[in-house]
Parts: C-alpha cells; sequence; structure tokens
C-alpha cells in the first residue's frame, strides 16, 4: 500500500498492483501533458498535469463507489462481486485520459482522433494489458467502462467513469482546476454531493441517482462547470493562443495520419512540441514561443499579425433556453424528466442532465447555452 499526498484530496491510497501500473511509461507520459493545455497563460498556477488529475478521478470514483454501495449493498450479488466493480471503478479511471495527445483537445482537433478511441490501442499493448490483469480486473471491462459502452456489464460503473452527467472525471477536474487557477466560482460542494449518491432501478437499469438532499449540492456543481467553462476553459487569452496552437500542429504534423501507430503517438508529449518551436519560423510559432516559453530574442511582431489580431475578439456568454426565447436564470440549467420528478418525490432524483452547451448565436457574436429538445445538455467548444 502506498498513500500518495494531494492538495486537493488529501491522501490517496494505492495497491501495489496499481503502483506498479503508474510507474509503466505509458502513465508517466500524462506528467508532462498539462491539464489545461495553454490556460496557465492566462492562470500561471494552472500548471498541474493528467497525471494528477488521473488520481484524483480515482480518489473521487472510490469515494463515490463507497457511498452508493454503503447504500445499496442489494445491488450488488456478494462482496467478492463488490470488491471486483470497486478495482474496475478505480482502475478505469486511472486509465481514462491515457489517449490523451500534446495539449489534449487541441491535439484532437488537428489530429481528427479522439482521446477516447486511442484507448483500445493502448490498452492492446502487452506491457500496459500486463498490468491490468495485475490488477485483477478484465480489460473488456476496463476498456467499456473508458468509451461508455451503452452494453456495459456495470451501466452504474460507467456513469461514474464517462457520465453523461455525474462522473469521477468531472468531479475532480473542476475541485482541481478551480484550486489551481484559484477561481472560487469553480467549487462546489463534493462531500454533500457524494454523500448523496444512490443507486436505483429504472427501466430494468441500475443507474447512479441522488437523494433529496443532494439536490442543492448537485445545482452547485453544475453551475461549478458553467463558472469554470466561462471563467477558465474558454478564457479569451487560452483561446487565442489554441487558435494560434493549432495552426502551429498542422505545421508540425502535416500529415496527421503519420500518428496513427500508437509507438509514434506515445512519443509525442508537451515538452517535445515546446521544443519544436525552437527555430521554427512560422508567425504561429513565433508566436507561441515569445508567450509560452518567454525565450530570449523572441520576436514581438507576431503579436500584430492578422493570426493574432483575429484571435484577440474576446466572447460574451449568455445563458438562454432558446436562440430566439428569453434569458433563464442560471438554476434553470437542471433539467428533471418526468419521471425524475416523481422519483423526486419519493425521496431520490435521476441524474437526466447535468451540464451544458455553448452555441453560437446566428445573428452575432454572442454564445448562448442553449436547451435541445428533450432536456439534455452538453459543452461545445466556440470557433474563433
Amino acid at each position: 500500500m502506498k498513500r500518495i499526498f494531494d492538495p486537493v484530496h488529501h491522501f490517496i491510497e494505492l495497491s501495489t498492483p496499481e503502483v506498479q501500473l503508474l510507474d509503466l511509461p505509458v502513465m508517466q507520459r500524462l506528467r508532462r501533458l498539462r491539464q489545461l493545455g495553454l490556460a496557465y497563460l492566462a492562470f500561471p498556477s494552472a500548471e498541474h498535469s493528467r497525471f494528477t488529475h488521473a488520481l484524483g478521478a480515482l480518489a473521487m470514483g472510490t469515494r463515490a463507489f463507497d457511498e452508493l454501495f454503503h447504500h445499496g449493498e442489494e445491488f450488488f450479488t456478494s462482496a467478492v462481486d463488490a470488491a471486483y466493480q470497486r478495482r474496475l471503478v478505480r482502475a478505469s479511471l486511472l486509465l481514462h485520459d491515457i489517449g490523451h495527445g500534446p495539449f489534449s483537445h487541441s491535439c484532437e482537433e488537428v489530429l481528427g482522433i479522439r482521446h477516447e478511441a486511442r484507448t483500445t490501442d493502448l490498452l492492446a499493448l502487452p506491457e500496459l494489458a500486463g498490468a491490468v490483469a495485475a490488477l485483477d480486473v478484465d480489460v473488456r471491462d476496463v476498456l467499456g467502462l473508458i468509451l461508455g459502452d451503452p452494453h456495459s456489464r456495470y451501466p452504474a460503473l460507467r456513469e461514474l467513469v464517462s457520465g453523461p452527467n455525474l462522473d469521477a472525471d468531472r468531479m475532480d477536474y473542476l475541485q482541481r482546476d478551480a484550486y489551481f487557477t484559484g477561481v472560487a466560482t469553480g467549487r462546489f460542494d463534493a462531500e454533500q454531493l457524494v454523500a448523496s449518491l444512490r443507486l436505483y432501478q429504472r427501466s430494468e437499469k441500475t443507474v447512479v441517482g441522488i437523494d433529496r438532499r443532494g439536490v442543492v449540492a448537485l445545482e452547485s456543481f453544475v453551475m461549478a462547470r458553467y463558472m469554470m467553462f466561462a471563467s477558465v476553459y474558454f478564457h479569451h487569452t487560452t483561446r487565442m493562443f489554441e487558435h494560434v496552437l493549432h495552426d502551429m500542429l498542422r505545421e508540425l504534423w502535416p500529415n496527421p495520419r503519420a500518428l496513427d501507430p500508437i509507438e509514434e503517438f506515445l512519443q509525442w508529449d508537451d515538452l517535445r512540441v515546446l521544443n519544436a518551436l525552437d527555430g521554427a519560423p512560422s508567425v504561429a510559432a513565433r508566436a507561441l514561443r515569445s508567450e509560452s516559453m518567454r525565450l530570449p530574442g523572441s520576436s514581438t511582431a507576431s503579436a500584430t499579425s492578422p493570426t493574432l489580431r483575429r484571435a484577440k475578439r474576446r466572447w460574451t456568454y449568455v445563458l438562454a433556453s432558446r436562440t430566439s426565447g428569453p434569458t433563464r436564470k442560471l438554476s434553470s440549467c437542471i433539467v428533471f424528466h418526468s419521471e425524475s420528478a416523481k422519483s423526486a418525490r419519493s425521496g431520490s432524483v435521476a441524474l437526466a442532465a447535468t451540464s451544458l452547451t455553448l452555441v453560437r448565436h446566428p445573428t452575432s457574436s454572442r454564445n448562448l447555452v442553449e436547451e435541445p429538445s428533450g432536456g439534455s445538455y452538453s459543452f461545445a467548444a466556440p470557433r474563433i
């Protein structure tokens, strides 16, 4: 057993097989991938990595699972089954981000492959497959949770790992990103939210919900996510340099398919991309070199280039129910379906939809939070 101290979750305990998994190069590579990409240019303390986030997601997922088991032992066939599911959710959360490339989602836009899609190839690597087997879990179950397979044998665990509503991934990154950026509005009542988690049957499926005492905590979770997108993830400085980064990565990788082989993909991380800026003559490379590395002799003329001028437009965010409808209060972000309303009166609430969608207004530069038909919400980044 190993104990790791974390500034967000304090002590995180790991078993010996989990430590051996973390020691693999494919896992240590996550130390060289910033969690928030170029956000450190706007928030200087946002230097935390995907590695620490993986540990934090494991911590949150373990707490959530233990709470679900404590209040719903009848949903597990035996103590052996519960122990297996606990190991499974911990392994899945440790591995859920291994498919990320340099600067995370910026890399995905250039290469055209989402990080979850690379997970299948990564888990097929003999070294990683052996480490997962040493955890005494089935790699197919791990893959099903990470990819959000609707046919997974463990639908409740799938929600904890890959959402789409209340998962340990979001519960950690909101707290971690708020901590390291210093954005107080990104915090939520994690203790109350986890303590309110429950399992229940819905349409012959086991799903994750909350009891009625957790509704306010759930609202704080949704609002924290909205505020982090508005304040951090869509910050104008971050968005500006992400646009420039896209141009630079397209120059660096003129043939994105060259990185399809998983061995070649694993050779790339944030540090290698930043090293590639040295000596690159393009406007995008000069701009990033000037700001992200602060190298002596970096040209400042690039700041007035058309690329940066175009990218420096600021974005405002307005919450609305429809692009043509009236503005709603922020508290209306949470929508419960009729079945959930009935269960709320009996003491539990289904997590029908707890995220938001940012869409471009067709006639203005504003972005609206739109509620699609059916009441389901999800985030989409605006294009600069």
